[in-house]
């Protein structure tokens, strides 16, 4: 990296800021592993403690009307795991960034081939900032024409390009 690019990266860098955070993703993901479907991330002491909170609701009601209500949702959730764990062994989810850990999303894509990591000095004033790169010679041609902005099928292009 030539210091001329080192130079755009930290507006490259701001230009992203505002950006909302991906709530809706980290709901989904809570979802699929409490409920059993991200099977590999799914301990039963989710289970335990959902079932705890059930209990505990269902008490007042309990109390009030004499029978529990809420409760019944245990034997729900349970079926819900099991309908889940079989659909985990017949059709596992894909590993994207919508279903790994990011450390895990960055391994596989830095051992595939697909991703490169670079350790720059000075980035942004501290020493040692790792960063991965997906498709680096892209980003570098992006950075050394400027901040401009290009349409979807240039973006397109110039991705099929440089596979």
């Amino acid at each position: 990296m030539t210091d001329e690019q080192r130079k755009k990266v930290p507006s490259s860098v701001q230009s992203l800021e505002g950006t909302p955070y991906g709530f809706d993703v980290v709901k989904e993901k809570g979802l699929r592993i409490i409920s059993g479907r991200d099977w590999k991330h799914f301990r039963w002491k989710f289970f335990a403690d959902i079932g705890l909170i059930i209990l505990v609701l269902d008490v007042p009601v309990y109390l009030v009307l004499g029978w529990p209500v809420l409760s019944w949702l245990i034997a729900l959730y349970v079926v819900l795991i099991a309908f889940n764990r079989l659909l985990w062994k017949l059709l596992p989810l894909p590993i994207n960034e919508f279903t790994v850990y990011p450390c895990q999303l960055l391994s596989s894509e830095l051992w595939s081939g697909r991703g490169t990591f670079i350790m720059d000095n000075d980035l942004d004033g501290h020493s040692g900032d790792f960063i991965l790169f997906r498709n680096f010679d892209a980003w570098i041609n992006s950075l050394s024409r400027g901040t401009e902005k290009r349409s979807d099928e240039e973006e397109k292009a110039e991705d099929v390009a440089s596979h």
